[in-house]
């Protein structure tokens, strides 16, 4: 980052198992104030079957980018195939975008009603998933939608307590 001095990293477990060691984990990248900042949920990609929620933050790469436009990122893990089914890293996308929701606005002051999720790869269908399965969720489009230019291209926006999935597409490269 061009200024890592006004970057913090700390990691948080959002997901525990009962009768286990196992837990899930989130990055959460923001400038190091105490601002309330809109959040972006970045899902990993991987073919649900590999990767994890380390992310570059080197000046021009997407976070730096996001950062610098006054987001908080939070990168998050989840169970990985063959180990689970779709539906179980499913639940952990729910309970990731819940914990944020929930305990965010306290532990990393993120306002809950400007949320978004994106990803990369198996992250960017989870990001589609994330529209129609993390309750509750608001309709497409119509009134209420999101200005244009006022979200992350391609992101997914929790409105009015549920997501919402961008329209536009980013500048062309």
């Amino acid at each position: 980052l061009a200024d890592e001095a006004s970057i913090t990293r700390q990691t948080f477990t959002y997901k525990t198992f009962d009768q286990t060691t196992n837990h899930l984990q989130a990055d959460v990248y923001r400038s190091a104030d105490d601002k309330v900042s809109p959040v972006i949920i970045f899902i990993h990609g991987g073919a649900l079957m590999m990767g994890g929620r380390g992310q570059s933050t080197k000046p021009g790469s997407l976070f730096d980018v996001l950062l610098k436009a006054g987001y908080a990122v939070v990168s998050i893990d989840y169970r990985l195939a063959p180990h689970v089914k779709l539906p179980a890293i499913l639940e952990d996308l729910q309970d990731a975008c819940k914990w944020v929701h929930e305990k965010g606005p306290a532990l990393f002051h993120i306002n809950p009603e400007r949320m978004y999720v994106m990803g990369q790869s198996a992250g960017g269908y989870l990001t589609q998933v994330a529209g129609y399965r993390v309750a509750p969720r608001a309709g497409a489009g119509g009134p209420g939608r999101v200005p244009a230019g006022s979200r992350a291209p391609g992101a997914v926006r929790r409105r009015r307590g549920g997501p919402r999935v961008g329209h536009e597409h980013g500048p062309a490269r």
